[in-house]
């Protein structure tokens, strides 16, 4: 009598252990998705002489990453860069302060990438990059 609950129980208790490891599954491919493919972004550098003095808004948006932000530029020179809506993952609004800190003190968008968050970096870079590039400024 107990031995058919105890099977009964630990088959539940299989199957929640499957449905739990499936789950995480899918929400590994779906971290990783499309990693690669954005780890081999090229980004362009910008040619800050043509710039003129102003805010320029710009974004990238690509697999799970989503970032805006405002680029402000006077006398050529980029001088702040602000983030208006960061993809939704924790840590994107300092990494981007680390990034914006990096770009302003090379006034250059070739920066080496932030240990351990390439694509996140790479992604905010894009999103510079697509600020102040003049096909989206018109």
């Amino acid at each position: 009598m107990f031995g058919g609950i105890k099977n009964k129980m630990l088959r539940i208790l299989g199957y929640i252990v499957l449905a739990i490891l499936v789950i995480g599954l899918g929400g590994f491919i779906y971290a990783t998705q499309s990693m690669s493919k954005y780890r081999k972004m090229v980004i362009n550098d910008i040619d800050l002489s043509k710039l003129k003095d102003g805010v320029y808004q710009g974004s990238f948006t690509g697999g799970r990453w989503k970032n805006e932000l405002a680029v402000t530029v006077k006398d050529h020179t980029i001088t702040d860069i602000k983030m208006v809506k960061a993809s939704d993952w924790s840590g994107m609004n300092a990494l981007g302060e680390k990034v914006f800190q990096l770009v302003k003190e090379k006034q250059s968008l070739q920066i080496d990438t932030v240990s351990g968050a390439t694509v996140n970096t790479k992604a905010i870079l894009k999103s510079i990059e697509n600020a102040l590039t003049p096909e989206s400024q018109s």
